[in-house]
């Protein structure tokens, strides 16, 4: 399939001619800077992380999904007597978010279609 099949240039152009974008209808990524003082608290908790542990690697703890679930209820429990956690001088709220966030990638790389399976073969080997 050519690429062109999928994307669609908003002001009718070809997709060839100078000034061309086939970005209509995708995700506008962009509007993630609207959230720009919440993401700087979450690179705040990854950057901690990988100073005390080592960057990126909270993907490969074993059992990362469960433990990422854990860990995010614990500071979601903690964030109602404290907004600080003193051991990281970072806000529990931000490891909240950091934490589901971590748990949700992992879920998607094991979907079938990211890993370039039938749906149901990832269910079925790890049954």
């Amino acid at each position: 399939m050519n690429i062109q099949d999928k994307e669609i240039e908003p002001n009718g152009m070809d997709f060839h001619a100078p000034g061309a974008k086939g970005d209509q209808g995708k995700i506008m990524a962009g509007l993630l800077a609207d959230f720009s003082l919440a993401l700087e608290e979450i690179a705040k908790v990854s950057t901690y992380g990988a100073k005390k542990y080592s960057p990126g690697g909270w993907q490969a703890v074993p059992d990362g999904i469960q433990r990422y679930t854990h860990a995010a209820w614990r500071h979601l429990l903690r964030m109602q007597r404290e907004e600080i956690d003193p051991e990281s001088g970072l806000r529990h709220e931000a490891q909240v978010v950091w934490n589901f966030l971590a748990r949700l990638e992992l879920k998607l790389r094991m979907e079938p279609q990211r890993l370039g399976l039938a749906p149901g073969l990832i269910e079925k080997e790890t049954k």
